[in-house]
């Protein structure tokens, strides 16, 4: 598992658990069934989906494109706001 030090919030981050599905989570998420939110559900999942492919992405790249991108990433996923 590849582990590495958060830029400036000084938390440890686990990359290599990022990409790994977790089964449980995706069936429960599955299970709900359809309803009048499935749009918005799909819509959460895609921008979801996207933070951790970018997280992933440009968690080891050193240019100022990529490193900006990371942060910006870094600081969405690890936001306490939960509105």
């Amino acid at each position: 598992m590849n582990t590495i030090q958060s830029h400036s919030t000084g938390v440890p981050d686990t990359i290599g658990s990022l990409s790994e599905p977790d089964i449980l989570a995706s069936q429960q998420y599955y299970d709900q069934g359809t309803s009048g939110r499935q749009p918005e559900r799909s819509l959460m999942f895609a921008v979801l989906l996207d933070a951790v492919e970018c997280f992933q992405k440009y968690a080891l790249l050193d240019d100022e494109y990529a490193t900006r991108l990371f942060r910006e990433t870094e600081i969405w996923i690890l936001d306490d706001n939960h509105e």
